[in-house]
């Protein structure tokens, strides 16, 4: 299964379709009763997919608190369709980001201060940490990057880059991974097993 992506907080069930239980939002779940947590795995199951949703909930609300406004893009000579884009506080994991998820760039016009119309995703192909920098790949982002006005950057290696507006977008792939790995001791619950 593809791992889904999210913009938006969703319900957990909605992301992972093993998962049987929504969990509370905004809310932490109830102390964990350890005596009935070992007696009773289906409990456990529950409790561990509640946690799951809020870890979720909050990936996804760091991801959108990420948000990168303007950010100069440009070609990697080195690596053919790859893109470079760096950005600051990788070292340091802010964002955390690793090989495969996904980001939305939506171009910038800086002479009219406007975004363009379009947004597209790319993947994250590559990351140099040390050097704050990530690479990207993606088929739609050739064509709006020539489409874009290209700024001059002093120290820039490189044709000259655009100015783009990033988003982060959380993948749900490790919280199904968790879900799935607890719930075939879930009860059974609306013709699902």
């Amino acid at each position: 299964m593809a791992p889904r992506l999210l913009a938006a907080s969703l319900p957990i069930s909605t992301v992972c379709p093993s998962v049987l239980a929504t969990p509370p939002t905004g809310r932490s779940p109830p102390h964990l009763d350890e005596d009935k947590a070992v007696s009773q795995p289906a409990y456990y199951a529950e409790h561990f997919t509640e946690l799951l949703g809020l870890h979720l909930d909050a990936q996804v609300k760091d991801m959108h608190n990420a948000t990168i406004y303007t950010l100069p893009v440009g070609l990697d000579l080195a690596r053919p369709g790859t893109y470079r884009v760096h950005i600051p506080g990788i070292r340091e994991d802010q964002p955390k980001l690793f090989a495969g998820d996904r980001m939305l760039f939506r171009g910038l016009y800086p002479d009219i201060r406007a975004p363009s119309n379009a947004e597209v995703e790319a993947e994250v192909v590559g990351m140099q940490k040390g050097l704050g920098m990530v690479f990207v790949r993606s088929p739609h982002l050739a064509e709006l990057h020539h489409s874009l006005p290209k700024v001059s950057i002093a120290g820039w290696n490189g044709p000259p880059p655009a100015m783009y507006q990033i988003r982060f977008l959380a993948s749900a792939h490790s919280v199904c991974m968790m879900q799935d790995a607890v719930s075939p001791v879930l009860p059974a619950k609306n013709g699902r097993s």
